[in-house]
């Protein structure tokens, strides 16, 4: 373990060595052995060092100018030279850029572009000059960048925290894909505010939107070079208010227009062009049973045909999607255009798009600024994880899951008919226990006892006075992207769906318990000079959002299996477990290693250690409080006591740590299958006792 040598025969040599110096009948032989020991290690280590600076330098180099080079700098042959030289080598060689090999002309201006972006001043021509400015922000020597672990099967499992601790690479990719996502969501939330006050003033912000932008999406897509005419009368139609969100709109799209045709998106624009989105499932019933209305059908038969268009569209609704792993053009470099899904080309040529014009509007106002915004770091990511020999296809997958694309999984493809139906199936069962209303209440308990566990005292004392504060209010509303909305401020917004706010509405305990533990955590994370001035950088809220995310779920940040619907299943009501399970995990291997160790005071002060204790403490808590007031309880009287559950239950969140080792078994959607297919088995059962006739024709 102290001289890390990883090669098996290796392994062996140093085994027997060690055998002879614990064999030892003298002190004399003892120290000859351990000095042979010693030496034999040395040497295996140089010979490893050796072996895999060569691989490094045959790998990114002109390896026949290498040895010219070493001849220069007076080396023994690159075979048979020392770890120390060969090191110094590596460096030189670096340093002089000498051999290494040329970005293309395409990668040259987009990493360059991308350094100015970020503020740095450095060009980069060459694959030498690139890991040293990828050395340089994430201080990873040249040397080391080769032991970078990389294992893209388990990668796509892990959140956002987790995949960070991993190594150098993904822990400066998710920070900042982190903090260009919260950029992103911050000036969505600008132009949605200036938006929705535009719409207000219309008036047509009230009732069922979607019935009354029509005229304004006809508007927008009538040709202006063939019918100017016609564009100009129809604009002066309308009042002076809807003609303000007509000229925001216009505005908006001429500039992302730009914007694409620059980035080379698109190759030209249109003046006439309005960004659909597919009708949500209550847009597709409005629509059937108005459309038989007024056709004189009855009621009833108006009701039922629009149910049936209504089930069709799910079935058979077609999408803007296409086969990234399949199509050629998502082969070799990272296509960071293509992740941007408004600029694929419609393949639904039958299919019926929403008239819910703000819904659609601010659907594309998302996707477009994210786009914006990650164009600034996906050159870089592209470019080192070719350099450091990442697997592209899981970067990839990454970012698709950033855009809200979903991986396939098990066949199971986004937006087909297994994957609606799976959805559908978890959104039954959440109705089904929607009774259950006592976990709204306690869950804030579980939330405030993951902050407590994963905060310093003094922090979580500090967030939670300062919540109590008008001033700390204040800057948490300032921060919407990361603190998230109370269900009941959604209620008023108009890129919401009606199924989304009626959710929101009925688990709105669950939510506002979320909400009160992200304001309490990012209060108390603010340095006092962010919490004086009341403003915090972005790269902040980036690095407070993933150490939330160590013992809590925050959203955005699950894996890229974690967010399909499969998974979905698996996660439902558990997804809190997931990240205390795996701080608990983490945290007992590391202290137990360091117990192993011998290292004594850090067994007691590392934030790992410290993470353990309070979860005890915890749960000590916890057990002498149930103990205290359940001893003389028994579980018929608990079940009739409201009360008694609502203690039981705040308890047992209250002990979340410990909770999430319980917490995996089956999924509850297969339970209650389950129990669904027991009931009607017990159905049968009893009629075949009681109704002999019926035996006959089961059997």
């Amino acid at each position: 373990e102290k001289y890390q040598i990883k090669n098996k025969e290796e392994q062996e040599i140093l085994r027997d060595r060690a055998i002879n110096v614990l064999e030892s009948k003298d002190e004399e032989t003892y120290k000859i052995e351990l000095r042979h020991f010693t030496e034999e290690a040395k040497q295996l280590k140089a010979k490893e060092m050796t072996e895999q600076t060569l691989r490094i330098l045959e790998r990114d180099y002109d390896f026949e100018n290498l040895k010219e080079l070493a001849a220069i700098e007076n080396l023994p042959p690159l075979e048979h030279a020392s770890p120390e030289s060969m090191v110094n080598l590596l460096e030189r060689i670096t340093f002089l850029d000498v051999g290494t090999k040329f970005l293309s002309e395409e990668n040259r201006k987009g990493v360059n572009k991308a350094i100015e972006k970020l503020g740095g001043e450095e060009q980069i021509e060459t694959l030498g000059q690139l890991k040293q400015f990828f050395g340089k922000i994430t201080n990873t020597p040249i040397t080391q960048q080769m032991n970078i672990v990389k294992s893209p099967w388990l990668d796509r499992f892990r959140w956002d925290t987790a995949l960070a601790e991993n190594n150098p690479f993904y822990k400066w990719m998710v920070n900042k894909i982190t903090e260009k996502q919260l950029e992103a969501e911050a000036k969505y939330e600008r132009i949605y505010q200036k938006f929705n006050r535009l719409i207000k003033k219309t008036g047509r912000h009230k009732g069922i939107q979607f019935k009354k932008w029509n005229d304004v999406i006809q508007y927008l897509e009538i040709d202006e070079v063939k019918h100017r005419e016609k564009k100009k009368k129809t604009f002066d139609e309308f009042d002076d208010e809807t003609k303000n969100v007509i000229n925001f709109l216009e505005e908006y799209y001429t500039e992302a227009k730009n914007y694409l045709i620059k980035e080379n998106v698109f190759q030209k624009g249109r003046t006439d062009y309005f960004t659909h989105t597919n009708r949500l499932i209550m847009e597709t019933f409005f629509d059937g049973l108005q459309e038989r209305l007024e056709a004189k059908k009855s009621k009833m038969t108006a009701v039922v045909g629009a149910m049936k268009d209504t089930f069709l569209d799910i079935i058979k609704s077609k999408r803007e999607t296409i086969d990234f792993a399949n199509d050629p053009q998502f082969s070799g470099d990272m296509p960071t255009s293509k992740f941007f899904k408004y600029s694929l080309e419609r393949v639904a040529e039958d299919a019926h798009y929403s008239k819910d014009l703000p819904k659609s509007f601010l659907n594309y106002v998302r996707h477009f600024e994210r786009k914006r915004y990650f164009d600034d770091v996906l050159p870089l990511i592209d470019n080192f994880a070719t350099a450091l020999k990442i697997d592209e296809g899981f970067l990839n997958d990454y970012i698709r899951n950033k855009f809200g694309n979903r991986v396939d999984i098990a066949g199971i493809k986004q937006g087909t008919v297994v994957d609606k139906t799976i959805r559908f199936a978890k959104t039954g069962l959440l109705l089904r226990y929607l009774v259950d209303s006592l976990s709204q209440f306690t869950s804030i308990f579980g939330e405030v006892a993951s902050n407590f566990v994963n905060m310093e005292v003094h922090k979580f004392a500090l967030g939670s006075q300062r919540l109590a504060t008008k001033k700390g209010n204040k800057i948490a509303n300032k921060y919407p992207e990361l603190v998230d909305r109370t269900p009941f401020s959604d209620l008023l917004r108009s890129d919401i769906p009606l199924r989304y706010k009626t959710f929101g509405t009925l688990l709105a305990g669950y939510q506002t318990g979320a909400v009160f533990a992200n304001r309490q955590y990012f209060l108390g994370s603010l340095t006092k000079e962010e919490w004086k001035s009341g403003k915090v950088s972005p790269e902040r809220l980036a690095e407070i959002k993933l150490e939330m995310g160590r013992t809590r779920s925050v959203p955005g940040g699950k894996s890229v299996i974690g967010s399909t619907s499969l998974l979905g299943v698996v996660h439902q009501y558990r997804t809190w477990a997931f990240p205390l399970l795996r701080m608990v995990a983490t945290d007992l291997g590391k202290t137990i290693k360091r117990i192993g160790n011998l290292k004594g005071k850090e067994i007691l002060t590392a934030n790992e250690s410290k993470r353990l204790i309070k979860s005890l403490f915890l749960a000590s808590v916890v057990y002498t409080l149930g103990d205290a007031l359940f001893s003389n309880v028994d579980d018929e009287m608990k079940k009739k006591s409201v009360y008694l559950r609502t203690v039981d239950k705040g308890l047992r969140d209250l002990n979340a740590p410990f909770e999430s080792l319980f917490a995996l078994g089956a999924p509850p959607l297969v339970e209650y299958l389950t129990n669904i297919k027991l009931n009607v088995e017990r159905m049968i059962n009893t009629h075949v006792i009681d109704f002999p006739y019926y035996q006959h024709n089961i059997d």
